[in-house]
């Protein structure tokens, strides 16, 4: 009889432990899976906000602070952070770096300064704000976002812009109006906002159709896709560019232009 109930003593110790073990792992899973979910609502909120406004948030409370965000409150985990970089140099432009990551707080993690240091840096030789590439850590779950990542895209986008404007220009010249000729500004070149009677708008207000030497002129047409303003270049009576200046800096320094021109 003690026997038995020696056997029933360790029978039942190990189940408990048993037990134990598989919370354990459940609750090690659990958070894994949290971590993961916060992270991606987090990088989808960032993501969001560049697409709206063109720049990053600096950090989670300044997310939170911005409407129609404030939902993310305190979302950020334990050992959840984020960085931002800008003025990163690559051989064409100056970008800027967001990345978002989290670590297991049962897995040693690391001080976010380590952590962004070259030496934790998973595919390029620099830190988080100098390098190249980035990469976080295999040891956590991480996303990143360059501007760059959208600058080619962005730049078709004005091109395809800014021909189907020349294409009005085009009609015009191919009209009794136009005679074979390009309009004149009466200067070399002048912003198209500048050469509409009576409009006092800006991109943010902008709305309507205007008009200018008879061509219909609406506000996609007077202002860049990032709200610069279109300048209209009168190289001769058959030859015309569309200028505008995008919110990129060159390697140099110096802000990128998008020009598109037609002769005719």
């Amino acid at each position: 009889m003690p026997y038995f109930i020696l056997y029933l003593f360790f029978l039942l110790q190990s189940l408990l432990l048993l037990t134990a073990a598989r919370q354990t792992e459940l609750i090690d899973a659990l958070n894994i899976q949290t971590r993961e979910m916060t992270t991606k609502q987090l990088a989808t909120a960032i993501d969001s906000v560049y697409v709206e406004s063109g720049y990053y948030p600096t950090s989670f409370a300044a997310l939170a602070a911005l409407p129609g965000y404030e939902y993310l409150k305190n979302t950020a985990r334990p050992f959840q952070s984020m960085a931002v970089a800008t003025n990163i140099l690559d051989p064409d432009f100056k970008f800027s770096r967001v990345a978002v990551f989290s670590q297991d707080p049962y897995d040693y993690p690391l001080p976010d300064a380590i952590y962004l240091a070259a030496t934790n840096n998973a595919c390029g030789a620099g830190g988080f704000a100098t390098s190249i590439t980035w990469c976080g850590s295999q040891r956590s779950n991480w996303w990143k976002h360059e501007t760059r990542e959208i600058i080619s895209a962005n730049i078709a986008r004005e091109r395809n812009r800014q021909r189907r404007l020349l294409d009005k220009f085009t009609s015009w010249y191919s009209t009794s109006t136009g005679n074979n000729i390009y309009p004149d500004p009466g200067a070399a070149a002048a912003a198209l906002s500048a050469l509409v009677a009576g409009f006092a708008q800006t991109a943010t207000t902008c709305t309507g159709i205007y008009t200018w030497q008879g061509i219909p002129i609406d506000c996609t047409d007077l202002y860049s896709i990032w709200g610069t303003p279109t300048v209209y270049n009168y190289l001769s009576r058959t030859h015309v560019a569309l200028l505008t200046k995008t919110p990129y800096i060159k390697a140099d320094g110096t802000p990128l232009y998008i020009s598109t021109e037609i002769s005719l």
